[in-house]
């Protein structure tokens, strides 16, 4: 198309192709249709001429992408530099999906403005393909593992459950892989990820966008979902589901189970052992372990609980509570604690106490610890406070 723009000035036409965000595609090539599951976005090639003059000079363009209704969905004012010893030059510009927006298939009109006024139409169409990628992806099962809401569990580190506890639970993550056959060109895929109550109702929708890069095979995504607080979880099944570009892609079913306790390992108590320390602690190596303390020293009396369990396979919280009695049974304290074990232990120590800031606080008498795991009673053992 020539068209005459100002004396001596032509554009001599408008060219499209495809591109990414910040640039176009390796092989740039012209053409007026676009397949609408593998355009992101369209480059438009602007081609002037004007003869050759002794001095640069600039030109006012403004571009408008017209959508099929005439609605404009894009619009930029261009200053052009004409320069001095040639006689052509070639403007770039570009519009597309830079958010969670899908093209439609239809006519599209790029109109051009000199000095605000419209000198040149063009147009392209966003077309089906024949044939539809989603059709050579394969996907492998979904997987899910616990992770803080805001960082992932490293890789090496994550473990893949479908049941997790609920005072122990604040994000959990889906991890997918899929494959398809090799790309020529980019092409972008957006993913999105419901979360469904055992009734049916929406949990959670999340939506998230990917360019699968050209000469690649393989991709992932990783979506999370959840609370950065523990415990916000209500207990009961659910289901999540996947979609590809809309099509309904893979699901995996998933429980919040209302106990800390998952697949257990069996505990065996070996010993109670106690130390005088006062309310920071003392490390391990400098406890002095005893039955008797003197009241004249005695600050906070604390116990060493010492167990041995079958090979832990999953990370699990333990919840415990301990009871300091005096000789007669009154419960003098009562405390709540927690603690983890890991995957691969066989054994653990775990510490805590109670007692008093100052000294000669503790009334003169036989005592005894009692603890419990889960609410069940683990061990007890006792000690006796001496003038």
């Amino acid at each position: 198309m020539l068209r005459l723009v100002k004396p001596g000035i032509n554009i001599n036409s408008i060219l499209f192709y495809e591109g990414g965000f910040t640039k176009p595609n390796k092989n740039k090539q012209y053409r007026s249709q676009f397949l609408i599951d593998e355009t992101r976005f369209v480059y438009a090639d602007v081609i002037l001429t004007y003869p050759i003059t002794d001095q640069t000079r600039f030109v006012n363009l403004k571009y408008e992408y017209h959508s099929q209704d005439g609605t404009v969905i894009d619009k930029k004012n261009l200053k052009v530099e004409l320069k001095e010893g040639i006689s052509t030059v070639t403007e770039s510009f570009r519009n597309g999906l830079d958010k969670f927006y899908r093209w439609k298939h239809g006519e599209y009109k790029v109109v051009m403005f000199l000095d605000e006024k419209k000198i040149a139409v063009k147009s392209f169409s966003i077309v089906e393909p024949k044939e539809n990628f989603l059709d050579k992806v394969d996907m492998n099962p979904i997987r899910l593992f616990q992770s803080s809401f805001i960082n992932l569990t490293e890789k090496e580190n994550r473990e893949y459950i479908t049941q997790f506890p609920q005072l122990d639970t604040g994000g959990i993550t889906c991890e997918i892989d899929f494959s398809y056959p090799t790309l020529e060109i980019d092409k972008r895929v957006i993913i999105e990820q419901l979360i469904y109550y055992s009734d049916g109702e929406v949990l959670a929708k999340e939506q998230h966008e990917k360019i699968l890069l050209e000469g690649s095979n393989t991709s992932k995504f990783e979506l999370n979902w959840g609370s950065g607080k523990k415990g916000r979880w209500a207990s009961g099944k659910y289901r999540m589901v996947i979609f590809l570009n809309g099509k309904i892609f893979g699901e995996r079913e998933f429980e919040i189970i209302n106990t800390n306790v998952v697949n257990l390992p069996t505990l065996t108590f070996n010993s109670l052992r106690f130390y005088n320390t006062n309310i920071d602690g003392v490390e391990k190596k400098n406890r002095i372990y005893k039955r008797e303390f003197s009241r004249e020293t005695a600050s906070f009396i604390f116990w060493e609980l010492q167990f041995s369990m079958t090979t832990v396979s999953k990370r699990r919280r333990i919840d415990l509570e301990f009871d300091y009695l005096k000789s007669d049974n009154t419960v003098l304290a009562r405390e709540k604690s927690s603690f983890n074990l890991e995957r691969g232990w066989d054994n653990a120590w775990y510490a805590d106490g109670w007692g008093y800031n100052d000294i000669r606080k503790w009334e003169k008498g036989l005592y005894s610890v009692r603890i419990k795991i889960d609410g069940k009673s683990f061990g007890e053992g006792d000690f006796e406070i001496v003038d």
